[in-house]
């Protein structure tokens, strides 16, 4: 045979209901008066039934669980139970409803979730722009819905990095009389690109059905970028009366970091079980263009049958050119999501 319930109420008149394992708040006094007036409002037609339904949303969101002596003793007498004032249990109770208001008040949706971005051409071409892997958190709180569309703000953060080469295929030696080896290689560092972003902006929200939402997002906000340079060497060794080893820097980038405002669209689709769900969108991203500043080496003019010789290695030039690069690039994201909102 089941428990009875249990009424328990605080040392502010707060009333919690026990039963089954399960400990729910009461709906106050004022509670119960509002919930008459917007009921009345709804059958004369002065409300919509959403408009109602987004009031009671609030008013439970905010209620404070007072109840008069009154309406406890009738309470009471309707479930044939003491009322029993356990100001420990109810402390840790009043506790959990205030978190879980304070979390209503900035959010109803958290995001977590990770992707990759990749850049545009331009970005890969001119600025050495890789790939990169990472995540994303963030928040979404409605304004105001109306069947099946909703309204609200959505706000976060994200962090991508690379490890990739800049320089997928490397660029081919330059052909020294009498060498003897050769080799070109890449000196970088192990995390070479980094991307940190927060933006907030609109979410509109398609509930296509019960378990299906497609979310339309246009975020800006602050974008930070950094990029380390790196360094293409040939090296060498040529034979004359004494072997020589040459290294020469054939490309070379300086370290960069751009920050500033950013936009980013994004599309998403929900798969919704209870209050968890599995997301999946796609993103494009607008950020700061960088400034580059490319150096780039080249012999001395006299090769013979395409090759040179030690001096003109030793006397060639190397030009320098900077310029802004347009940093867009297009991303796909999976995650999780968990609502607040019952």
């Amino acid at each position: 045979m089941a428990n009875p319930p249990k009424i328990l109420v605080d040392r502010n008149n707060a009333v919690f209901i026990m039963f089954e394992g399960q400990t729910l708040p009461f709906a106050s006094d004022n509670t119960h008066i509002a919930l008459e007036e917007n009921l009345a409002q709804l059958k004369r037609k002065e409300i919509t039934r959403e408009q109602f339904l987004e009031k009671m949303e609030i008013l439970l969101r905010n209620d404070d669980g007072v109840v008069s002596k009154n309406n406890l003793d009738k309470l009471s007498k309707e479930l044939k139970v003491p009322v029993t004032s356990n100001t420990t249990e109810t402390a840790d109770i009043k506790d959990r409803s205030k978190s879980c208001c304070f979390l209503n008040s900035i959010m109803e949706t958290v995001y977590f979730g990770g992707g990759f971005i990749s850049p545009s051409a331009e970005g890969k071409a001119n600025a050495y722009m890789t790939s990169s892997v990472g995540f994303t958190l963030n928040f979404y709180k409605s304004i105001t819905s109306k069947k099946p569309v909703s309204f609200g703000i959505n706000y976060g953060a994200d962090y991508y990095s690379s490890n990739r080469d800049q320089l997928p295929t490397l660029p081919s030696s330059y052909a020294i009389i009498g060498q003897t080896s050769t080799n070109v290689m890449m000196i970088n560092e192990p995390i070479n690109q980094r991307t940190f972003r927060f933006a907030l902006g609109p979410q509109v929200n398609f509930n296509v059905n019960k378990c299906f939402t497609l979310s339309t997002i246009l975020q800006a906000g602050y974008s930070n970028n950094t990029q380390k340079g790196f360094r293409v060497v040939q090296t060498s060794t040529i034979f004359t009366s004494i072997p020589l080893t040459r290294s020469y820097t054939m490309l070379s980038t300086g370290d960069t970091k751009t920050e500033g405002v950013g936009f980013y669209p994004k599309l998403r689709l929900v798969y919704k079980v209870k209050n968890w769900g599995l997301w999946a969108e796609g993103n494009y991203n607008i950020d700061p263009s960088i400034s580059t500043s490319v150096s780039t080496y080249k012999p001395r003019d006299g090769a013979v049958a395409g090759q040179y010789t030690v001096d003109d290695m030793d006397n060639g030039t190397t030009t320098n050119v900077k310029k802004k690069v347009k940093n867009n690039s297009a991303g796909l994201s999976i995650g999780i999501s968990f609502s607040c909102k019952k």
